[in-house]
């Protein structure tokens, strides 16, 4: 893996649009006091994820931005570029040739892209992680910065040997891993707690839960008898209403033969009342 080109457009002093070619082999570059040798490697740590506006020697981020000339006007924004080859496939990502890209407004809005796609400022420092190419990498080595590791703290130059030696990420991980363990040991007593609430509450609902059946029950008994007296009572009523049809039956013929016995009678008196009349 190496460093192929660098593309500037906006940074400190490169108004113009500058793509810096390299070569596998070129270790640096070199040119005359004041040709923007500095601002070239503050383009790549800024490239790179680097948030400290001191490290890239300015007092806010805003500096980074080309701040114009008595012949220039101001840009807007800064750009900077880096494409690495990867055929080696040291970065984590399937490409052989990999472009990460950063780009920030005087609006104060930014954006990091890998290969044109946008993404975090955690995406690109994990790509990086252990390859010494990240913002804290011993690959950018600026002046002074030799001093300020022999002199530094025994813990800062031990996160250097860490980076040299491949195990930032998995010191990385581990902390992730830690934090998601204690978020996930603060869930777990939530959820005992809200189970002991919920155990205190299933002894009167389970309670309540009993009486609903027998309630459901008893009324599904009532309704059975509700049925079985009505059925009761329609047998009744449909046997009582036999009787008096039979009743009615009977009476009708008897009310026949009385109808025809006073039928009879009536003639007969008639025909006595003639018979005096004649007399």
């Amino acid at each position: 893996m190496y460093l192929k080109n660098i593309e500037v457009q906006g940074f400190k002093s490169f108004a113009n649009k500058i793509v810096f070619q390299f070569h596998n082999g070129i270790t640096g570059i070199v040119g005359p006091n004041g040709s923007g040798k500095s601002n070239v490697g503050d383009a790549v740590r800024w490239v790179l994820g680097e948030q400290s506006a001191k490290q890239l020697r300015g007092a806010s981020m805003q500096d980074v931005i080309f701040q114009g000339t008595q012949n220039r006007k101001p840009l807007s924004y800064a750009y900077v570029a880096i494409t690495l080859d990867n055929e080696d496939h040291k970065l984590g990502i399937a490409y052989d040739e990999v472009t990460v890209a950063r780009k920030v407004y005087r609006s104060g809005e930014s954006e990091y892209l890998i290969n044109g796609t946008t993404c975090r400022l955690k995406d690109v420092m994990e790509l990086f992680y252990d390859t010494g190419i990240g913002k804290e990498g011993y690959s950018i080595i600026g002046q002074g910065q030799i001093d300020k590791i022999l002199s530094g703290r025994p813990e800062e130059r031990r996160e250097l040997f860490d980076e040299a030696a491949g195990i930032v990420k998995f010191k990385r991980r581990k902390v992730t891993a830690q934090k998601k363990l204690e978020s996930e040991k603060e869930n777990l007593v939530r959820v005992n707690d809200i189970l002991r609430e919920l155990e205190k509450q299933i002894a009167p609902l389970s309670r309540q839960s009993e009486a609903a059946k027998e309630y459901l029950k008893r009324k599904e008994e009532l309704k059975e008898l509700d049925v079985n007296m009505f059925l009761l009572e329609e047998e009744d009523i449909a046997k009582e209403l036999k009787g008096i049809q039979e009743k009615y039956g009977i009476t009708s013929y008897d009310l026949g033969e009385t109808l025809k016995t006073y039928e009879w009678i009536k003639e007969e008196f008639e025909k006595s009342q003639k018979e005096m009349e004649r007399l």
